[in-house]
């Protein structure tokens, strides 16, 4: 071979190396192989963006289909409402009250969608649909960054396995200068039929291409991007984060602010580029401050006591870029938060801090002030419910986790599995201990919970020889099938139609999911799905009986066609404060800034003498007989959802 040959074969050769991390997507030099990044496939690529599309169609699907039912959501909308009607971005209140319950975020996102929709309940809930999606988001987003650094931990060890290969693209710009000063040689390569010829007279030639080639296949076949995939799908199809994302709740807002800040820590704790690190705390710390302006303190206490947990269980303390951060980093989460905290406290000064940080943060978790009692272990049963139909994968995440911690492993997913755990240990240990529980406290827990139930997804994917997890969810849907019949005959809330067709869809997923078992991929698919279809159906056939018995909307509407349209409403329940929101304005409150209750016929005949007009009456039906034998009123039984009566009440 000539020396110009000789040239050509050796540029070939390192030009060839050099292309086969160009191909694996990754940019150069190995001096920098932190910042080397493996897309997904293309296929990869559609299949997330599928996801999230039918993510959104769903999660905004008949959002605005049933009324507004319980004690806070109604209030929640009705706060939106007037602040929105005063144009006041500041103060909230209720029936024209001070109501300082919960911070702002939630009611601007809702006021921005009366704005852009109008005053309604699909509006008003948009806003939690928003935030269930940007959950899934952050889920997904963190799922990615490990998987990345996974690649580049795998490329680094592939390149320090072959020292030849990290000399040879450590001198790429070289190699560049060199072809481009040498005409002659740039020549030579663009004579592709001649170096052809060269190349298939030099054993030695073949057998490094081949190799770099195997390389290459090896590189590109590995599933990167299918944690994020899986644990997005999830998160997305978990029954809590759905439930919430449905309904207007101040819950799965601070959950979207937590899972974003927790998830960009993570990221700058797997970053070893300093700037990239600096950018990434920051968003941290920004998200912070969301979620002091989504829920108040405990934006702070979840994601603080997570990280606290994570450094812990690992046995190391926080890198020194880490903790340096805290001094520019809590001023800003401050500053975030101050846009609606300084000017609460300039407004309204020690009320606010009383009622907003005293009476509903401290209160709240060391006494049962708001009766919602339960057992330390509520929230051990609470959680597998939020995570079905994957709590089976929850649990086997959680021993697969267990077992990374105790073996101490340092690569990154391993370390995402210690990071998830305390993720997961440290709000449920908080929250058991309070005096007051609701399923809602925990759901924060639920991104964590779908980044080990999809990293255990992915690790099937992957080809791990486990088929348990599967064949358990899979039980899991013929255990429901039977669940819902039998609660369809005890409750009767459910028609046989809906119970027989929600049934048979659980049933077939969970048959199928046992069938295919070794395509496991294909059988969490399934259940997916089969989790969106029996959403559907339950709008559809079984949640407006549920919805009509719990809310007042429709005895309100039928009441104001009867020409009861300008009456005072009088005797809400604690459990509908819907009249709040659709007689709003006419809602009789008491002293105490709350809505006068219903406490007997007594009190209603009482009432209504005092106004000296008629009032409209939310009666229990069980009433109906003793309030038509009262003799100094005239009454109008308007009409009845089964279990309350709207009733106009006339003093004779």
């Amino acid at each position: 071979m000539s020396s110009g040959q000789c040239a050509v074969f050796g540029v070939f050769q390192r030009q060839t190396q050099v292309d086969l991390l160009r191909t694996a997507h990754c940019p150069l030099h190995t001096d920098k192989a932190e910042r080397l990044y493996l897309q997904p496939s293309i296929l990869a690529k559609r299949g997330s963006i599928l996801l999230f599309v039918a993510f959104i169609l769903f999660y905004f699907y008949g959002l605005g289909q049933l009324p507004f039912i319980g004690p806070d959501e109604p209030r929640y909308a009705q706060v939106a409402r007037e602040m929105f009607l005063r144009r006041d971005w500041i103060t909230p209140t209720l029936g024209g009250y001070l109501w300082f319950e919960k911070p702002a975020l939630l009611y601007w996102m809702a006021m921005a969608a009366f704005k852009l929709f109008g005053a309604s309940e699909w509006a008003a809930r948009s806003a939690s649909a928003i935030s269930g999606l940007l959950t899934v988001a952050a889920v997904y987003w963190i799922g990615r960054r490990t998987e990345r650094s996974e690649a580049i931990s795998d490329l680094k060890s592939e390149i320090s396995n072959q020292p030849n290969l990290e000399s040879e693209i450590s001198n790429e710009a070289h190699l560049n200068s060199e072809i481009s000063n040498q005409p002659s040689l740039k020549s030579e390569i663009s004579s592709e039929t001649h170096l052809n010829a060269e190349i298939s007279n030099e054993t030695y030639l073949k057998s490094e291409v081949s190799k770099q080639r195997n390389l290459k296949s090896e590189i590109s076949s590995r599933p990167y991007g299918s944690l994020g995939f899986w644990s997005a799908f999830v998160a997305g199809t978990s029954g809590g984060l759905i439930a919430f994302s449905r309904a207007l709740s101040f819950d799965i807002l601070v959950t979207m602010t937590i899972a974003w800040a927790l998830a960009f820590f993570f990221s700058a704790e797997l970053e070893v580029d300093r700037k990239s690190q600096r950018r990434l705390l920051a968003a941290f710390y920004f998200a912070m401050g969301l979620s002091l302006l989504a829920k108040g303190l405990v934006g702070f206490v979840i994601p603080f006591g997570v990280i606290g947990a994570y450094y812990t269980l690992r046995g190391r303390a926080p890198a020194r870029k880490i903790l340096s951060s805290i001094a520019w980093g809590i001023p800003l989460s401050l500053a975030v938060a101050a846009v609606w905290y300084g000017p609460m406290f300039w407004k309204h000064g020690i009320l606010f801090f009383d009622e907003f940080i005293i009476k509903h943060h401290f209160e709240r978790y060391a006494t049962n002030k708001y009766h919602h009692p339960g057992p330390v272990y509520y929230y051990l049963v609470v959680l597998p419910i939020l995570a079905l139909p994957w709590s089976a994968l929850l649990i086997d995440g959680l021993l697969k986790a267990r077992k990374a911690f105790w073996k101490g492993s340092d690569d990154p997913v391993s370390r995402l599995q210690t990071f998830t755990l305390a993720w997961i240990l440290l709000p449920l240990v908080f929250f058991s201990f309070s005096s007051s529980k609701l399923p809602g406290y925990i759901l924060p827990v639920l991104p964590a919970v779908a980044l080990l139930a999809g990293s255990r997804l992915a690790q099937l994917h992957r080809g791990a020889k486990d088929n348990l997890p599967i064949i358990t969810t899979g039980a899991l849907g013929l255990i429901g099938a039977i669940a819902v019949l039998i609660l369809a005959k005890q409750s009767g809330t459910i028609s046989v139609r809906a119970a027989l067709t929600i049934s048979a869809i659980s049933a077939t997923a969970g048959v199928l999911a046992l069938l295919l078992r070794r395509r496991r991929q294909a059988a969490a698919i399934l259940i997916g799905t089969a989790t969106f279809a029996i959403v559907v159906v339950a709008l559809q056939s079984v949640a407006p009986g549920i919805f009509d018995a719990e809310s007042s909307r429709r005895l309100i509407q039928l009441a104001d066609e009867r020409g009861y349209a300008s009456a005072t409403v009088f005797g809400l329940h604690r459990d509908d404060r819907s009249p709040e929101f659709y007689a709003a304005g006419r809602v009789v409150y008491g002293e105490d800034h709350e809505p006068v209750m219903y406490d007997g016929i007594r009190h209603l005949v009482s009432e209504s003498h005092q106004r000296r007009k008629t009032v409209l009456c939310l009666v229990p039906v069980g009433d109906l007989d003793t309030l038509g034998q009262a003799e100094s009123i005239q009454i109008d039984v308007i009409a009845n959802n089964g279990r309350t009566a709207i009733v106009a009440v006339t003093p004779l």
